[in-house]
């Protein structure tokens, strides 16, 4: 990724270094204006560089701030998983003698992997741990309080909405990268055109070449 974002950086400079140049060189302009490219031409280039430039800046952006939310919720759900995994391991011991609430607790069998899975397994544990009149004292011995389960599933409450925000702004994202990559398209084409006609307008002028970006090899 960091790769192609210098990519898409040095394809940015060129383009600007385009428009820069033919504003600046009196005699680059007159010479393409011959072969069409004039000032309402070149202004429309000019518009497609500008979007892609808006559109890369929006997207560097957005991606940034998916990333940063990813890890937030990240960090929180590895702290859910290492308490939780504890508490787990504490209830089969605490509950040793009643394994037949072990289903009711959700901790029969490995802790699931998968995130949905997981969640679930903890949200019903925790409130069977509040409720569960039979299994509460065992539990407590274990320091598996009402308060901590509490706040357990105030922590539970907090990962969902912090994934809800990384997949909100992982969406934006990827949309963004999907009108960026459009919009690199669009300058492309007009690029390639208008680099095709360069070529033939100063054939031979290679240092009004070079002021565009087309390097003329001898």
């Amino acid at each position: 990724m960091k790769s192609k974002r210098t990519s898409e950086l040095l394809y940015l400079e060129k383009y600007r270094l385009v428009f820069a140049n033919y504003d600046e060189i009196s005699e680059l302009k007159s010479e393409l204006e011959e072969y069409g490219y004039d000032a309402n031409r070149m202004n429309e280039g000019k518009q497609l560089y500008t979007k892609a430039q808006d559109l890369y800046d929006k997207n560097v952006q957005e991606t940034s701030e998916a990333k940063e939310a990813y890890a937030i919720f990240e960090q929180a759900y590895e702290q859910l998983v290492k308490v939780y995994g504890k508490h787990r391991k504490a209830a089969k011991v605490a509950l040793m003698h009643k394994m037949e609430v072990w289903e009711t607790f959700a901790i029969k069998g490995e802790t699931p992997r998968a995130y949905l899975l997981f969640i679930k397994g903890a949200k019903i544990f925790y409130n069977q741990a509040i409720t569960h009149q039979e299994a509460r004292p065992l539990l407590e011995k274990f320091k598996i309080t009402e308060a901590i389960s509490q706040e357990q599933l105030s922590a539970i409450e907090n990962i969902i909405s912090l994934r809800a925000k990384y997949e909100k702004l992982s969406g934006e994202s990827q949309q963004a990268t999907q009108d960026k990559n459009r919009a690199f398209a669009e300058i492309d084409k007009w690029i390639r055109e208008f680099y095709a006609v360069a070529k033939i307008a100063l054939e031979d002028k290679p240092q009004l070449l070079e002021g565009i970006g087309i390097s003329m090899r001898s």
